[in-house]
């Protein structure tokens, strides 16, 4: 435990340079474990003791890069269901700045991973070329009413919908890649977006 009461005396002792409340920290620390951890954690205490065991277990996810795993994760799974917009450009058989005026004109979603926008991959075809999904602007206005998180947007777009059956059930990806009409994803968007 030296190594704990080490890493909360440095953390006190920022806390203390910068004139921010401790407790406030702790509390903000424990909420964002909570919150992002398993959904039986109990609920945040109202004063919340450096010494408490929830606190010394924040500290020591902390420690091991908890947080930053989960940053790496999510970028990890943002880059692997995007693509550059080089990419996309080389993919679609049109240029950069074709790509950056599609975007610009939101005519394609793209997502800024560290400082680069990227296209979603689900807004392609399977066809060799690959080309945007046919249907695909009214699906991306609906979209750009939620304004859910590009992950979130990802795994509902390829996730299988009971509703949209041809005969069987499809991904919305998949609807429109076999012509199916737009306005019934639309419609699951803006059920999704409500819940």
């Amino acid at each position: 435990m030296p190594a704990q009461r080490s890493t909360l005396d440095r953390i006190d002792q920022l806390l203390t340079d910068y004139d921010m409340n401790q407790e406030r920290f702790y509390r903000a620390v424990f909420h964002a474990l909570q919150r992002s951890g398993p959904p039986t954690l109990p609920p945040v205490p109202a004063s919340v003791d450096p010494d408490d065991p929830d606190v010394v277990d924040a500290v020591d996810q902390i420690m091991s890069g908890a947080f930053q795993i989960y940053a790496a994760e999510d970028v990890a799974s943002g880059v692997a269901g995007s693509l550059s917009q080089a990419s996309t450009a080389k993919l679609l058989h049109l240029t950069v700045a074709q790509v950056e005026a599609m975007i610009g004109a939101k005519r394609i979603l793209a997502v800024d991973i560290a400082g680069e926008p990227r296209v979603l991959r689900w807004q392609l075809n399977d066809g060799h070329p690959p080309q945007l999904l046919p249907g695909l602007q009214p699906v991306i206005e609906a979209i750009a009413t939620t304004a859910s998180a590009f992950g979130r947007v990802a795994g509902f777009m390829t996730t299988t919908q009971p509703t949209l059956r041809a005969p069987a059930a499809l991904t919305p990806r998949h609807w429109l890649m076999n012509g199916g009409d737009p306005t019934a994803i639309v419609r699951l968007i803006e059920a999704w977006a409500h819940r």
